[in-house]
Formats: structure tokens, C-alpha cells, sequence
């Protein structure tokens, strides 16, 4: 009994240290970079379809890690991608204390339902896709 309880809380540990980033695939060869910009060093190139968990997005590039990576630190990213030549395969919550106190704004717009029933709105939500950051 006091196994099957241990192992329960670490797959829950485990499963709560992976929930950070987003999970995305590169759209064609790319280049990971040192640094933010197309000028720094080259570090490695992922091959069109390769997975790699991505956070920290700043100014349209996105630090990448390994997807097996637990540990939400930049220091521990593999190097830097242009976020618009990846595409999002799966979104992963933040820990509420790494979430920055920004209030969120829907991008969704509301959609007016005409008829019988009980729904009177709707939400259209935005079209899934990739980003489309800033250079």
C-alpha cells in the first residue's frame, strides 16, 4: 500500500513538473541559435517535423528545450528559435507562481444567436495555428 501512495505522488510530481511551455514542431529546417537575433552563433538545427518544448517567448523568438526537460529555468533552454517558422502542437499551463500578474484579454469575439433555445451567445474562438510573431 505505502508503494502504490509513493508512487502515485511522484508520477504527480512529475506530471506537474512538466507543465510548463508548449510543445511545437519545426515547419521546415531551422536553426536554434545562441541568442535572440539570426546573427548569434548556430547551436543546432532541428529537422523539419522535430518536437521541442518552447517557452520564455520574447520580441518573436522562443527559447527551446528539450521535451523530456522538467526544470522551467532559460538557463537550461538548448538555444532560440523564430517563433513563426514553428508550429504549436500543445499548449502546457504555467505554475500559477511563474504566471505574470498581466490581466488577460480575450481574443475571442462574441457571436449573436438568433432562435429558439437557451443560447443567446456564442464565442467564436481564434483559429488555431502558428505563431506569428515579431523579427
Amino acid at each position: 500500500m505505502c508503494f502504490v501512495v509513493l508512487c502515485l505522488f511522484a508520477t504527480a510530481s512529475f506530471a506537474q513538473a512538466q507543465g510548463w511551455g508548449e510543445i511545437v514542431e519545426a515547419k521546415s529546417n531551422l536553426n536554434v541559435r545562441e541568442k535572440r537575433t539570426p546573427k548569434s552563433e548556430h547551436v543546432v538545427t532541428l529537422a523539419k517535423g522535430q518536437r521541442v518544448k518552447m517557452d520564455f517567448i520574447q520580441d518573436g523568438w522562443g527559447a527551446v528545450f528539450s521535451l523530456n526537460e522538467t526544470v522551467r529555468s532559460e538557463k537550461r533552454a538548448i538555444g532560440y528559435v523564430n517563433v513563426k517558422y514553428v508550429s504549436i502542437l500543445e499548449k502546457k499551463m504555467a505554475k500559477k507562481k511563474d504566471v505574470p500578474s498581466a490581466p488577460i484579454k480575450p481574443k475571442a469575439e462574441p457571436v449573436t444567436v438568433k432562435g429558439e433555445g437557451e443560447v443567446k451567445a456564442l464565442w467564436r474562438q481564434p483559429s488555431a495555428g502558428s505563431y506569428q510573431g515579431r523579427c
